[in-house]
């Protein structure tokens, strides 16, 4: 039997239904993942985030780094996406997922916002293709999810044949020399205490790409 599609089942009602759930637990205020958002964020260039959500994490980024710049976010929930457009008429939001970003776009900062864990295995190298795509030469990319000790899986509670992926997703990128670890900060869900269960412990990784440096130069003689 072939697996269920992740990808399809949110985009024809999980990710509605993730929304309904999670809508109330969302902070109006910068919270401990924000702030250490905030501090990779590169202000003077378009920002990304995958996984937006109804665009609540981009409206607080917006408040903080103020005006100037294009904030754009996917997700593949169209409740949380017309909830947004509704609430935040300055942000681009759009239905859409990690494996299929904006065409003919670039931004400075890409934000993987808590989403990966749900993404199918067998679209993890497309979306490393597509964040290098329309990621900008020494920009940064700021990955926010579970942060385990080695791989592992869990059935999703909330929707037959769905699984929880939790790894290092910061791996899938720093294998390539042009993608370096800048930061990482380990916590809980609920502050940035140390989480001493690691099923529950997430992480804030800091990633900036830069081809040039990825490399050293070798002489010639």
């Amino acid at each position: 039997m072939e697996p269920t599609s992740q990808r399809n089942a949110f985009i024809e009602g999980e990710g509605d239904a993730w929304f309904k759930r999670n809508v109330d637990y969302v902070p109006d205020e910068l919270d401990h993942v924000d702030r250490l958002i905030l501090r990779g964020i590169q202000p003077d260039g378009n920002i990304l985030e995958v996984g937006c959500a109804d665009g609540r994490r981009l409206a607080r980024i917006r408040t903080a780094i103020g005006g100037g710049v294009s904030l754009v976010g996917v997700d593949p929930s169209g409740a949380a996406i017309k909830s947004g457009m509704s609430k935040f008429s300055d942000l681009d939001l759009r239905i859409g997922t990690a494996d299929d970003l904006p065409r003919n776009e670039t931004f400075s900062t890409v934000i993987l916002g808590f989403c990966l864990y749900l993404c199918d295995r067998n679209l993890l190298t497309r979306i490393v293709s597509e964040v290098d795509r329309v990621l900008v030469e020494n920009g940064t990319l700021i990955i926010v999810d579970f942060d385990p000790p080695h791989p592992r899986r869990r059935r999703y509670r909330h929707h037959d044949g769905l699984w929880s992926f939790k790894m290092n997703y910061a791996d899938l990128f720093t294998v390539f020399p042009q993608f370096v670890l800048s930061s990482k900060q380990s916590m809980s869900h609920s502050g940035d205490q140390w989480e001493s269960n690691e099923t529950e412990r997430i992480a804030v990784w800091t990633i900036r790409k830069n081809n040039e440096f990825g490399y050293s130069l070798e002489s010639d003689d």
